[in-house]
């Protein structure tokens, strides 16, 4: 990964790697607001080779007593939308992101792809294997 300068602020890598089983999923939903979240998901079939994405509406609400309070919290209200994503439709977008966007469709322009999470050090990265480490797509 290149050095930050003063001027310029590392890339946040949570908000630019792309989930594409979830982007499918929204576009299935095609009325469901960029405000909903994925609130549940759940692997369908023995094989799980399937996805249950289930969305709802959220806000952040600031607390008001206890021992967090003036922390905020994310509040889910409304109904619930679901869309059931396959492996194959997950693929085809994954093939869709790298064909228009030119990007790498694993780490997406960020040339780091995630490894793992602990619950000590959070999320954890390595180079991106599939694009060396370049954020773009692999020549074909």
């Amino acid at each position: 990964m290149s050095e930050t300068t003063k001027d310029a602020a590392p890339k946040k890598l949570g908000d630019t790697r792309p989930n594409h089983a979830e982007q499918r999923a929204r576009s299935k939903l095609p009325c469901l607001p960029e405000a909903w979240r994925v609130v549940k998901w759940r692997v369908l079939g023995k094989s799980g080779d399937a996805v249950e994405f289930t969305f709802q509406e959220s806000r952040m609400k600031t607390l008001k007593s206890g021992p967090n309070r003036g922390k905020e919290r994310r509040e889910w209200f409304g109904p619930e939308r679901s869309a059931i994503v396959t492996d194959s439709e997950e693929r085809a977008e994954f093939a869709r992101y790298e064909r228009e966007t030119g990007n790498c469709g694993v780490c997406g322009d960020t040339g780091q792809e995630w490894m793992g999470w602990s619950r000590v050090n959070g999320d954890r990265y390595r180079p991106c294997v599939r694009c060396t480490a370049t954020g773009k797509a692999p020549a074909k």
